[in-house]
C-alpha cells in the first residue's frame, strides 16, 4: 500500500471507534476483502446506507492479521467510492449547469459505437469535445488508461462502470473517441445488449482507479 493511501487511511472519524461497532459481526459483511468485488457496486453508489468504517489503530495492535486487512481494505475502498458517490448524487440532483462538480469530470452526448477488435468487452465510444474546455490531451490527467468511468442513459437510475483502455491515442481523444473496457461485475442486461442509439452521460472519477485496484486485490 502506498504512503499516500496509508495517510488517507489514518484519517478516520473517531466516532467509528465505539466498541459496539468494533464487535458487531455484521460489519464484516459490509466490506469484506475476500468477497467484495473491486469495482464499486450499484448499492455503494445509489444506496442510502452510510458505510460503517472500523478505526485504524494508531497505537496498540490488531487482534489478528485478518482484522488488520479488513480495516485497511474498508478504509481504502471507501476512499475510492466516496468521491464518485458524492459526485454522481450531486449531478443527479442538480445537474452540471456549466459549473464544475468536485472530484468528478462530466462528458455529455456520449454514444457507444462498435465493439473494438481488442476484446468482447471493449467498445469504441464518442463523446462531445465541444462541451469541454480547451484540453492538451498529451499532458492532461483526463481519461488516462485505467481511469474509472460511469455511464448512464437515464440520470444514473441505472449505470455501468468501465475503464479507459490502455490503447489511448491523443489524436482519438482530440476527436472525442475513446476505447472503453466494460467492467463485467457491473453489467446489467441494458449493457450486455447495448443500444447504440442511446445517448449517455459519462462521469470520470478523479480518484485514479488503477492504483486503488492493485492495492485492493
Amino acid at each position: 500500500m502506498s504512503d499516500k493511501m496509508r495517510s488517507k487511511s489514518r484519517q478516520t472519524d473517531s466516532r467509528s471507534s465505539s466498541p459496539a461497532l468494533q464487535s458487531d459481526p455484521a460489519l464484516r459483511r459490509v466490506n469484506s476483502f475476500r468477497t467484495d468485488p473491486i469495482c464499486p457496486t450499484f448499492a455503494e453508489i445509489r444506496g442510502n446506507i452510510v458505510p460503517i468504517l472500523r478505526p485504524n489503530f494508531l497505537k496498540g495492535s490488531y487482534s489478528s492479521v485478518e482484522r488488520y486487512l479488513e480495516v485497511q481494505y474498508s478504509l481504502l475502498r471507501e476512499d475510492l467510492v466516496r468521491s464518485l458517490r458524492s459526485g454522481i448524487h450531486e449531478f443527479m440532483h442538480c445537474g452540471q449547469n456549466g459549473r464544475r462538480i468536485p472530484e468528478i469530470r462530466v462528458y455529455g452526448n456520449v454514444s457507444i459505437l462498435e465493439r473494438s477488435a481488442k476484446s468482447l468487452s471493449t467498445y469504441w465510444a464518442k463523446f462531445d469535445v465541444s462541451q469541454l474546455p480547451p484540453i492538451n490531451w498529451m499532458f492532461t490527467k483526463r481519461l488516462i488508461p485505467g481511469s474509472l468511468l460511469c455511464l448512464s442513459a437515464n440520470n444514473f437510475r441505472t449505470f455501468c462502470f468501465a475503464t479507459v483502455s490502455a490503447d489511448r491515442l491523443v489524436e482519438d481523444l482530440a476527436n472525442g473517441l475513446i476505447q472503453l473496457e466494460l467492467e463485467s461485475e457491473s453489467l446489467t442486461d441494458e449493457f450486455r445488449h447495448i443500444d447504440h442509439m442511446k445517448t449517455y452521460v459519462m462521469i470520470e472519477s478523479e480518484v485514479y482507479y488503477e492504483a486503488y485496484k492493485h492495492n485492493l486485490k
